[in-house]
């Protein structure tokens, strides 16, 4: 009995060695990420929740209450997201590229400054319906 229990956490103790080993050679060989890209892509994650809101409250505006709301209303909400496109397009510009060295690091953050310039056009497109 002491001989199968000995047995049993010898395989125990091999298997989680053999798991510990493969989960660092993963780790060890996994691109690195700079630092420089890390918080370039922090900054754009960080901007990622205000295109969401925005185009919700968009979106949310021109289903519901567009209809209910005066021309002048109407005027002054479709002048403030306008003015608020472009505070977010200013903050995307902001996160600037030119010190990335690493060029596959520098055309992935490209790629998402991209599809958020065009999330925050395609809003705006939809918005210019209702001048």
């Amino acid at each position: 009995m002491a001989e199968t229990a000995n047995a049993i956490l010898v395989s125990i103790v091999t298997l989680s060695t053999v798991v510990l080993t493969s989960c660092l050679f993963v780790y060890l060989t996994l691109p690195k990420q700079s630092k420089e890209f890390t918080k370039l892509n922090k900054q754009l994650k960080d901007i990622y929740p205000l295109i969401i809101n925005f185009k919700t409250d968009v979106e949310t505006y021109y289903q519901v209450k567009y209809k209910e709301d005066n021309e002048e209303d109407r005027k002054y909400r479709y002048n403030y997201y306008q003015e608020e496109s472009l505070k977010i397009l200013i903050k995307i510009d902001g996160v600037d590229l030119a010190d990335l060295e690493n060029d596959e690091e520098k055309k992935q953050l490209k790629t998402k400054r991209k599809d958020f310039i065009k999330k925050i056009q395609n809003t705006i497109k939809n918005i210019e319906q209702y001048k």
